[in-house]
């Protein structure tokens, strides 16, 4: 099932699975879920890049959600990690 969730989010340039990719991780720390992804390219635009942050969010709703090498990360980081789905 958690599988299932991995390959529903995909990069949105190749339609290949974040986690396949090696984009994205999931990594436990005290109890608490933390997904780290970073886009394909420093250049990706960066509504793609939200994107692929809000699709993390959304399937994983309990995790945390990092952004890593991107110029504005903890902008992005800030804003979907100050998203509560219910």
């Amino acid at each position: 099932m958690v599988e299932d969730l991995e390959n529903e989010i995909v990069d949105a340039e190749t339609g290949v699975s974040l986690f396949r990719l090696g984009l994205a991780r999931k990594e436990n720390k005290h109890g608490k879920l933390i997904i780290y992804y970073r886009p394909p390219s420093p250049f990706t635009p960066v509504i793609l890049v939200i994107k692929m942050g809000l699709d993390i969010k959304f399937k994983y709703p309990e995790a945390i959600v990092i952004l890593e090498d991107y110029y504005i990360s903890n902008e992005i980081n800030e804003i979907l990690n100050g998203i509560k789905i219910e």
